[in-house]
């Protein structure tokens, strides 16, 4: 066994610790906060090119990438809609096999491209934000002839972060890379749909879904798991559909949002118990 694959075989099992055990510090922000391997309840989805309706936007990109050598899928979804956890937890199931051929990372593309000038090589970016982040200790030949015997896997997460404007020939050029880089990996970009202009759209090819909003039942289910207590999720259950709080803040139709969901938590942690 080489030093890298020794490397890769390490990370894999530090992000399953640091998803499986809240209190781990993570090398990736807001990682596992809630126990995900256990508590994590995936959104629905549209799929925008072939106009389905699915049940489990999770299940369907991991068999997605899986299935094809190389891929490119696209993730929209308005604000707090859930993309950043999806990434998370696709990350977690695709490291639980230490073994596997299977090589994924997470880049937050707010970090990786946020520059008011474009990258010359993208490629070399992503290597320097895994090496740096991740700590895969290689050198940059070694690491392209190893990920290209594997099966790379990006999750590159916010395109709407890289740039305010995506007029901008800044943006273009870095847009473009990224759309190059399924030539030689499997790619999941995600961003707000909000955010792309029609052109960009046409763009993203044949594999574009958007995450849908919670219904009833999830956001019971997403209440019920993260707070693990029965008396606890039932009394929170029963003051987001109470009719008073719902008159003054219309705060049941902010729950079907993953962001305003968490908020919710917190601000009933606080107030009821």
């Amino acid at each position: 066994m080489t030093n890298i694959e020794e490397l890769i075989i390490e990370y894999k099992k530090l992000i399953c610790k640091s998803y499986e055990e809240p209190n781990t510090k993570s090398i990736i922000q807001n990682f596992g906060k809630f126990n995900g391997s256990l508590r994590y309840v995936a959104p629905r989805y549209i799929h925008l090119v072939k106009e389905e309706q699915g049940a489990n936007a999770a299940e369907y990109i991991l068999k997605s990438i899986l299935e094809m050598s190389k891929k490119f899928m696209a993730i929209l979804g308005d604000y707090g809609s859930g993309k950043t956890s999806l990434c998370h937890y696709i990350l977690y199931q695709l490291c639980k096999d230490s073994d596997s051929t299977v090589i994924p990372f997470y880049i937050p593309l707010g970090k990786l491209l946020r520059t008011k000038t474009a990258s010359p090589d993208l490629k070399k970016d992503i290597y320097d934000y895994i090496n740096k982040t991740y700590k895969i200790n290689s050198n940059y030949d070694e690491f392209v002839t190893f990920v290209q015997q594997k099966k790379l896997i990006l999750l590159l997460d916010g395109l709407d972060e890289v740039s305010n404007n995506p007029k901008e020939e800044i943006f273009k050029n870095n847009f473009k890379q990224l759309l190059e880089l399924s030539q030689e990996s499997s790619v999941v970009l995600t961003s707000r749909h909000t955010y792309l202009t029609h052109d960009l759209e046409e763009k993203l090819g044949n594999e574009v879904i958007k995450i849908e909003d919670f219904t009833d039942k999830e956001i019971s289910l997403f209440i019920k798991l993260r707070f693990n207590d029965p008396v606890k999720s039932n009394k929170v259950l029963e003051q987001i559909q109470s009719d008073t709080i719902f008159q003054m803040m219309a705060i049941y139709d902010l729950s079907r949002n993953n962001f305003f969901k968490k908020t919710i938590m917190i601000v009933f942690l606080l107030l009821v118990f």
